[in-house]
């Protein structure tokens, strides 16, 4: 093969992909377009309420039915070392929320997304679109594990359908916006002035957002950690697939996902949770603190908690070995006890 020929292939891939435009034009994705961006199939399809196609695949032959729940902008990345355990002892539905990944949107979003609103990415309506899929399987209940603010959208399907719910796994996840305890902060107002430079500059924002993502994604991953988004115990090979779907994204449609993130709550509902609950939390995480975790462990009645000295908010693939035995053993546990006390019951 020709070096200098490779060379040249390889930069004009880098440039069709720096230039190629940000998100979607339709309702639904290109599935060409998220090439390096996957780690997982999704072979099938859930029609939600509003007609939002969603797009899972389902792992494992047999066991209880477990749904892995991902957080804010997050394809399959932080599934890459759970499911594996997970999916041999469980059936296990990994999907996309909508707008992210093979997920759709409602309708097309139209010319710099004029046609989406934030109420379209309500956790309210993440939470129907979880219910979609577990109907469209015939699940009658799963184990809802929700990373970052896959843990909102679980507390939010819970209280709209506790009865497909058999337990919660709070993977570093916080039970209300963590836009209020970012680094100790409300950063509310940042957000808003973010979100305004946006749409008055979307062209050099998206070139700019874009580079950030594409151009040096080692850079991005020192850089994520010097913010601690991400832990010393991250790898940058563990994150690639996350910056490259990360690139391809419209940052208008995220700020109005950020939005909708913000203006959600479950604090009232925490009393009220009458499920196992497995609470996780990383010692070093900024954006979910320990605190957070402590009082959710406190206020949900039979829950359990585990921190996880020197992991972020990453630590599902920073303390891959950790977390899996934590989660799986929970599962294993708390299902077994619960479909023993439901046999004596009945």
């Amino acid at each position: 093969m020709d070096l200098a020929s490779l060379g040249v292939d390889r930069a004009l891939s880098a440039a069709r992909s720096f230039v190629r435009p940000v998100g979607w034009r339709g309702a639904c994705p290109d599935p060409s377009g998220l090439e390096g961006c996957l780690l997982f199939d999704r072979d099938r399809r859930a029609t939600s309420f509003d007609g939002t196609e969603i797009a899972y695949g389902v792992f494992g032959d047999e066991g209880p039915w477990v749904a892995l729940i991902p957080g804010f902008c997050c394809p399959d990345t932080f599934w890459r070392y759970l499911l594996p355990p997970l999916s041999r002892r469980f059936r296990v539905i990994l999907y996309d929320l909508r707008g992210l990944g093979l997920s759709g949107y409602p309708r097309r979003p139209g010319y710099r997304a004029r046609n989406l609103t934030v109420g379209d990415f309500r956790i309210e309506n993440h939470a129907r679109d979880l219910a979609a899929i577990l109907d469209a399987e015939g699940a009658e209940e799963a184990a809802l594990i929700g990373h970052s603010m896959g843990g909102q959208i679980a507390l939010e399907a819970y209280r709209e359908h506790s009865d497909l719910v058999s337990a919660l796994v709070m993977l570093t996840a916080p039970f209300e916006s963590p836009t209020r305890t970012l680094y100790g902060r409300d950063l509310d107002v940042f957000l808003r002035g973010l979100s305004a430079t946006i749409r008055l500059l979307p062209r050099p924002m998206i070139l700019l957002w874009r580079a950030l993502f594409l151009a040096r994604p080692e850079l991005t991953h020192r850089g994520a950690q010097l913010f601690r988004a991400l832990g010393p115990l991250a790898k940058a090979q563990d994150m690639a697939t996350y910056y490259r779907h990360m690139a391809f994204l419209d940052p208008i449609v995220l700020m109005k996902m950020a939005d909708a993130m913000g203006a959600h709550s479950a604090r009232d509902l925490l009393t009220r949770i009458d499920v196992p609950t497995l609470i996780v939390a990383g010692e070093l995480d900024p954006f979910t603190p320990p605190a957070l975790a402590h009082t959710m462990h406190a206020e949900i009645p039979d829950s359990e908690l585990v921190v996880l000295e020197g992991a972020s908010h990453g630590a599902v693939i920073e303390k891959p070995d950790d977390v899996n035995f934590a989660v799986t053993s929970f599962l294993e546990r708390r299902l077994s006890a619960r479909r023993r006390t439901r046999a004596a019951s009945g």
